[in-house]
């Protein structure tokens, strides 16, 4: 189909060759010059209508390559920005991972040392001593806590990125709530068990405190519950670096996906973007979890306080 502007000048171009026709039937224009030059005539529109038409075929095949242009840099823009939020992500879902491991591996390190401490005990010779110490214990808590705290404003802000992606901030705030409860409840034990170390005139001096079987016991109760929750809380970060690579940078790897996490267990939730499990996983993080049921209650009382100020 010709553009707007060609179909014009041809219409044009017919009204004026029938024009002059009418004007030579009427004897406005000499019928014998009419008859004589109306091929010419016809000719020269013709050139003219086969310039308009070329010169907007030009056009028109100028502009597509424009828009093409235009598609292909808006493309690499948007590939560009996915590549940028998958790395923030990303990085922050490893430090996230590292955070927590070293949180792990020092609560290990500490049980460990304590069951040797207390087993030497009742051999002839020195102690063995614990290096551990719950100073340095709530730092690397706390220091996990800042890192899931950065990767849930992440997502957060990426939200818009990713279709259901605020799945992922329910996943991280419950699995993050479960970790603090055991790590607090851990902490007034780690206190009495680990030793105090104190620094003065460069000579190390180790105060223990009075350790004993039964709070050692009490510690690797509070201290598997809080691996296997912080486990979990990995897990979900494993699956948002998952679910990133899938759904921004899938495509500059020829569509290829990742697989999703497949555990053992099968109590164990793996969190995923599907829209088929979006209102499981959503119900679940926010009203079924712990967290979810303590949030429940909260807006349950504060809709209580305002019912009881209105009457």
């Amino acid at each position: 189909m010709f553009p707007t502007a060609v179909r014009i000048v041809l219409l044009l171009i017919a009204g004026l060759f029938i024009a002059f026709g009418v004007l030579s039937l009427f004897g406005v224009l000499d019928r014998a010059w009419w008859l004589s030059n109306a091929a010419a005539i016809g000719g020269h529109l013709l050139t003219v209508a086969g310039i308009v038409v070329g010169a907007q075929m030009i056009l028109h095949q100028v502009n597509r390559g424009h828009e093409a242009s235009l598609a292909v840099q808006r493309e690499g823009k948007r590939n560009e920005l996915q590549l940028i939020i998958y790395e923030s992500l990303s990085s922050h879902a490893t430090a996230v991972n590292e955070a927590i491991l070293d949180v792990n591996s020092y609560l290990r390190r500490g049980g460990w040392s304590i069951d040797t401490h207390l087993r030497s005990r009742g051999r002839a010779g020195p102690l063995t001593e614990i290096s551990q110490s719950a100073e340095v214990l709530v730092d690397l808590h706390g220091d996990a806590g800042k890192a899931i705290s950065a990767l849930i404003r992440e997502v957060e802000k990426w939200e818009i990125s990713i279709p259901r992606l605020d799945v992922f901030r329910f996943a991280l705030i419950s699995a993050s709530h479960d970790t603090r409860e055991d790590f607090n409840s851990l902490v007034p034990i780690a206190v009495r068990l680990l030793p105090r170390h104190d620094i003065g005139d460069n000579v190390k001096q180790i105060f223990y405190p009075a350790i004993n079987e039964e709070l050692f016991q009490q510690y690797e109760q509070h201290r598997l519950s809080f691996e296997e929750h912080a486990n979990d809380l990995v897990s979900y970060v494993m699956d948002l670096r998952v679910e990133a690579q899938n759904q921004l940078v899938s495509g500059l790897f020829e569509g290829r996906r990742a697989p999703h996490r497949q555990p053992e267990d099968p109590s164990k939730i793996v969190v995923t973007t599907n829209e088929a499990d979006y209102e499981r996983l959503t119900r679940f993080f926010t009203i079924e979890s712990a967290h979810g049921k303590l949030s429940q209650e909260a807006i349950a009382s504060v809709r209580e306080m305002l019912a009881s100020r209105k009457n």
